[in-house]
């Protein structure tokens, strides 16, 4: 009886390690089940959402008309009321209407600036800082007069021929990540990553990636609950409650800011990278109260003051306007 009893334990044993190797098999392959769906294409506007936003913060006092306008006291009031307000903010940036001198303007300027944060994020050596980093460059462009929001949740970085790499929003609780990675978007780039390349990678991905993933054009598609929940996370919840982790299990609001924003590939030089925004968030302070971005400066309103004095001559102009 006992051995029975040890041979069936194996047994189920092996049977769960083959689960566990179908369901990794799968999560390397979830780059093959959501393809890019549609054509390449650039942030589009839409005329009568941007009425809309602009009729429901007239109505609430808010003024609208300068980059990082949820900082306005009606705009923190509206807030304290509706806790996803932020997100017709972010809506707001990615779909008014801009003129083309702005988005000539806004171009050069967001260049300028995230290559300037990613260098100096680099010579730091500092990996993982996707968080301190996007709050450091939405600052810097609002100064600049550029219209962004910060969006965060799935990445997957396609390498060809070696694993893909995920970025989960939904982790194990023994993982430390706050979330799955988060980037900028500022028209016209649908995504601002300076930290994509400065992540704990393994030595053989490193060559195949771009400093920083600059993105006018994306393409839209689909997406997988693998690429939103760790796969620890899974097998956990698994175990914990005894069914598999499911759709129903993720916060719809997750699901709802996926569907207002988009997910969608872009691709640098072979690799491809897939973004799937399930949150908007803004910083709470001023540039200045940004703390932990860059070690070796750790003001980051002295970071700017730097960025400023290395400016060609054609960026030294006072911030844009508002871009309509």
């Amino acid at each position: 009886m006992a051995r029975g009893s040890r041979q069936e334990r194996e047994r189920r044993n092996r049977q769960a390690r083959r689960r566990a190797e179908r369901q990794r098999e799968r999560l390397r392959c979830v780059g093959e089940v959501t393809p890019p769906t549609g054509p390449d294409r650039e942030l589009t506007p839409d005329v009568d959402l941007q009425k809309q936003l602009e009729d429901a913060f007239t109505g609430l006092g808010i003024d609208y008309s300068r980059p990082g306008f949820f900082d306005h006291p009606a705009f923190i009031q509206a807030e304290k009321k509706d806790n996803r307000f932020l997100e017709k903010y972010a809506l707001y940036v990615q779909k008014r209407q801009y003129t083309d001198s702005y988005l000539a303007q806004a171009e050069e300027r967001t260049r300028a600036a995230a290559h300037f944060l990613h260098e100096t994020l680099k010579k730091d050596g500092r990996l993982g800082a996707c968080i301190d980093a996007s709050l450091t460059v939405s600052r810097f462009l609002e100064k600049e007069g550029v219209w962004n929001c910060i969006l965060h949740g799935a990445t997957a970085v396609h390498v060809p021929g070696l694993p893909p790499r995920f970025y989960w929003p939904i982790r194990h609780p023994n993982n430390p990540a706050k979330t799955g990675h988060m980037w900028i978007c500022a028209p016209p780039f649908r995504v601002v990553d300076i930290t994509i390349s400065l992540q704990p990678y393994p030595p053989q991905y490193l060559p195949h990636l771009p400093d920083i993933v600059l993105a006018r054009q994306t393409t839209e598609t689909s997406f997988a609950l693998d690429e939103l929940v760790e796969m620890e996370a899974r097998v956990g919840f698994h175990r914990f409650c005894g069914r598999p982790y499911s759709v129903h299990d993720v916060e719809p609001a997750m699901f709802e800011v996926a569907r207002q924003f988009g997910a969608f590939w872009t691709a640098t030089a072979g690799t491809r990278f897939k973004y799937i925004p399930t949150a908007v968030t803004a910083p709470d302070g001023r540039l200045e109260d940004i703390k932990g971005f860059c070690p070796s400066v750790p003001n980051p309103a002295d970071l700017y003051a730097n960025y400023i004095k290395q400016l060609p001559d054609r960026l030294e102009r006072p911030g844009l306007a508002g871009g309509s």
